[in-house]
């Protein structure tokens, strides 16, 4: 068919507002920031109080941790080594933590049975499972790269 006779649309003129926002003191901003940092915390801490209460992977994993952060620090090897020994143990907690709370979110909407609920309860396990992989494997590479020097 032939062209389109209508005009061209035009963009809506832009939006300005006629409200005047004060700026704030710094010292007053400074004191939102620490609120809302100590607030931020408080709830983190509550997280973690619930992944310890409700999770048994998640106190299986905080234990394991417990033994391994030690090994790390009397461990004979470089700062970088240890960084990614300490860091690879944290991510298997957050992904815990993570998949806890998504495990609680599919539980909240409907506790019956239904295919797309057990995916993303089973694609939550998985991440975990990866992340505990992975930390197998920086421990495993550590060990190997630095097990002539130890004995």
């Amino acid at each position: 068919m032939g062209a389109s006779s209508q005009p061209p649309v035009e963009p809506p003129p832009e939006r300005t507002s006629t409200r005047q926002t004060a700026t704030p003191p710094p010292q007053a901003e400074r004191a939102v920031s620490i609120l809302r940092i100590s607030k931020a915390t408080q709830y983190s801490l509550w997280g973690i109080g619930a992944a310890w209460r409700e999770e048994a992977s998640f106190r299986f994993e905080v234990i394991l941790g417990l033994i391994l952060f030690p090994a790390a620090v009397i461990l004979p090897m470089s700062i970088t080594y240890k960084a990614i020994l300490f860091a690879s143990m944290f991510m298997v907690l957050a992904m815990e933590c993570i998949n806890s709370a998504l495990e609680a979110c599919i539980d909240y909407v409907s506790l019956e049975r239904h295919p797309l609920a057990k995916r993303a309860k089973d694609l939550g396990s998985a991440a975990v499972f990866f992340t505990l992989v992975n930390c197998g494997f920086m421990w495993g590479f550590a060990i190997w790269d630095h097990w002539q020097a130890w004995f």
